[in-house]
C-alpha cells in the first residue's frame, strides 16, 4: 500500500515527480491508523498545495487528535 505525499522537483530535473509513502513494511496497527486518518491526511495536503495556511492548521490539529484518540 502506498499514499501519494508530495511532488518535488529533483536538482537536476525539469518538471517535478511525485513522492509516494509505501507503508507495506508498517505494523498492522500502523497501516490501520494510515487508512483511518487518510481522508484528514489528504485534506491538509490539499490545503497545503493551496497555500491556505489557516485552514491547514485547523485541519493538521483535527488529524493529531484523531490519532491520539486512536493511539
Amino acid at each position: 500500500m502506498c499514499r501519494f505525499v508530495d511532488r518535488i522537483t529533483v536538482k537536476g530535473k525539469k518538471s517535478a515527480v511525485s513522492v509516494f509513502e509505501n507503508y507495506d513494511a508498517e505494523t498492522q496497527q500502523s497501516i490501520e491508523l494510515k487508512q483511518e486518518t487518510a481522508t484528514e491526511f489528504q485534506r491538509g495536503r490539499e490545503l497545503y498545495f493551496e497555500q491556505n495556511l489557516l485552514k491547514r492548521q485547523k485541519s493538521s490539529r483535527r488529524f493529531a487528535k484523531t490519532i491520539l484518540k486512536i493511539s
